[in-house]
């Protein structure tokens, strides 16, 4: 499950992104999809630091950063170009 800290009170483990990552195409439409499900279970608050939309949009780019690595970091490990 992806983690998360600062969204919230304490930290977050979130698990609906890895079901909708299998048997999936990525393309950067299907990223930003996946991105939102997973800030769909976000509620974060709003202090001095930062606004609760900031920190959604925040995870959210991090959320399509870190599949969009994987990804690169598997056609890496397995020869795909694809």
């Amino acid at each position: 499950p992806a983690g998360f800290r600062g969204l919230a009170a304490k930290p977050l483990s979130l698990a609906s992104p890895e079901g909708a990552l299998v048997g999936q195409v990525m393309t950067a439409a299907r990223l930003r999809d996946i991105a939102r499900i997973a800030t769909d279970e976000i509620e974060p608050e709003n202090d001095m630091h930062a606004s609760a939309e900031y920190r959604l949009d925040v995870a959210c780019t991090l959320i399509e950063r870190a599949i969009a690595d994987a990804q690169r970091g598997a056609r890496t490990v397995t020869g795909a170009t694809q």
